[in-house]
This record gives structure tokens, C-alpha cells and sequence, in this order.
């Protein structure tokens, strides 16, 4: 018979149990520690990030390209390993002509959006 990692970990005697719980409005994870004389509970409650707290203002871009040559435009979302804009990208889409058309140098986009790790698949 082989042990449990709880009990390779721990030593004897050690439970462990961990989890999670997706939902809408925020996922919980919980742990739970059984030891000899001692118990521990870790409950995580997170919350969704609000959205529509970016905005895209035309006269910091200018601003911003005509000091560094760059600027950062956040509020653009792509889905993950593809170049597909999804929709809640549409506030900050709808900005940038409003810029580019009265920039006289050429204007380039790009963007970076992460792979995912063979972990998370």
C-alpha cells in the first residue's frame, strides 16, 4: 500500500482536502488541513474585475507619441492566442481613427496577447 501525498507531506495522520468553485460572480477556493491537534480552513472568495474603467482619450495618445514615439492603448481585448478583438473592445476601437486621422505620420498597431502554458490547457 502506498501513501497519500498528504501523508509524504504531512507524515501520518494529515488530511488534506482543497477545491474550487467557479461562478459567475467570483470563484471560492477552499482548503482544508486535518492534523493531530490542529485544524486549519483557508476559504478564497475573488470577485470579477469591473469593467469600462479604460478609456481611450485621443490627446493623451498625441501626447503620449510625441514624447516617447509610443503610446500603450489598454481596453483592447483579444481572445487568448488569437488576433480575434472581442466585443467589449468596442469604447476603445472606436477612439483610435478619431486620432489617427489627424496624426500625419504613419500609425501602426500592435498587440501581444498571451499563449496559453501547457499547465493551464
Amino acid at each position: 500500500m502506498t501513501a497519500d501525498w498528504s501523508d509524504t507531506w504531512y507524515g501520518a495522520g494529515h488530511w488534506q482536502f482543497s477545491g474550487k468553485l467557479a461562478r459567475p460572480e467570483g470563484d471560492i477556493y477552499v482548503s482544508l488541513h486535518v492534523a493531530p491537534g490542529t485544524t486549519n480552513l483557508d476559504i478564497i472568495e475573488t470577485k470579477p474585475m469591473e469593467g469600462g474603467l479604460v478609456t481611450v482619450n485621443a490627446a493623451a495618445l498625441k501626447g503620449d507619441i510625441g514624447k516617447t514615439g509610443h503610446v500603450a492603448v489598454y481596453g483592447i481585448h483579444f481572445d487568448t492566442a488569437k488576433a480575434d478583438v472581442k466585443p467589449e473592445s468596442a469604447p476603445a476601437c472606436r477612439r483610435l481613427p478619431s486620432y489617427s486621422s489627424r496624426t500625419p505620420s504613419s500609425t501602426y498597431i500592435s498587440s501581444a496577447t498571451p499563449t496559453p502554458s501547457a499547465n493551464s490547457r
